[in-house]
């Protein structure tokens, strides 16, 4: 008997497809919520010209050869350190969300 209620507990447990689906919306948009937070501030924490050139290339949407004429620079140099800033970014927005998975 006490088998038979446990099925049935699991059984009235089963959610529509919709209610899943809502469930699913809401920890996607979490996601990207602290996803974003995390990525705003490390964007504020960068310092000096691998800012500028990110702020650049993707606020104002300039090409490479571009940023490189306002910042009186090579393409070359304009493409390293935006690896550079993309990579120091990225490794920053990866450390903030795991530590806001380990608290």
């Amino acid at each position: 008997k006490a088998i038979n209620l446990g099925r049935a507990a699991r059984r009235e447990l089963v959610l529509s497809p919709e209610a899943l689906e809502g469930i699913e919306s809401a920890a996607v948009a979490e996601t990207r919520s602290g996803w974003l937070e995390a990525l705003k501030k490390c964007m504020e924490s960068l310092e000096g010209r691998g800012r500028e050139i990110l702020s650049l290339r993707y606020n104002e949407e300039l090409d490479c050869p571009e940023i490189a004429r306002r910042l009186k620079t090579t393409a070359t140099a304009v493409h390293m350190a935006l690896s550079r800033a993309r990579t120091s970014v990225g490794r920053c927005v990866e450390g903030r969300l795991a530590e806001g998975e380990s608290t």
